[in-house]
C-alpha cells in the first residue's frame, strides 16, 4: 500500500489544479486516495464515487456496450472516472485543468490501480488477476 500511496501522491503533486485521486471499488468504497486541502468534501462520499457504476450500467442498457471512461464537468470542478477492472479510478480537478491533462494523468494513474487489482487477485488466491488488462 505504501507504493500505491507514493504513486498517487507523486501524480497529485506534479499536476496543477488536480484536487484528488481516488481508487475505489465499484460501490464507491475508497481503497486509496491522495487529496489536497481544497477538495470539495462531497467527493469523498461513496455515493459520489459510485456514480460511475450507475452511469456505466445505463450506457450498457442503451446498447452502447461497457463504458470505460466518463468525464463530467461541473461548475467548480471536473471529474474523470475510469474503469480499471476490479476498481474505479476517479480524478477530481479544478475548472482550470484541461480535459486532456485529466486523461493523461488517468493513464499514468492506471499503474496505481493495477497494484490494487493485483493485490485483490492475491488475496482471493486467483493468480490470473495479475494479468488484468486496462
Amino acid at each position: 500500500m505504501n507504493e500505491l500511496q507514493s504513486i498517487l501522491n507523486d501524480i497529485l503533486n506534479r499536476t496543477d489544479d488536480l484536487k484528488a485521486i481516488l481508487v475505489t471499488d465499484k460501490f464507491g468504497v475508497i481503497i486509496a486516495k491522495a487529496t489536497t486541502p481544497d477538495l470539495p468534501p462531497q467527493t469523498l462520499e461513496p455515493a459520489f464515487a459510485a456514480t460511475f457504476g450507475v452511469a456505466s450500467d445505463q450506457c450498457s442498457k442503451l446498447g452502447l456496450s461497457r463504458t470505460n471512461t466518463i468525464l463530467s464537468t461541473y461548475d467548480r470542478f471536473k471529474l474523470l472516472q475510469m474503469n480499471c477492472g476490479a476498481v474505479v479510478l476517479t480524478l477530481v480537478g479544478g475548472t482550470s485543468v484541461a480535459d486532456g491533462t485529466l486523461f493523461a494523468v488517468g493513464n499514468d494513474a492506471e499503474a496505481a490501480a493495477k497494484i490494487v487489482v493485483e493485490g485483490v487477485g492475491m488475496i482471493a488466491g486467483d493468480s490470473s488477476k495479475k494479468d488484468v488488462q486496462f
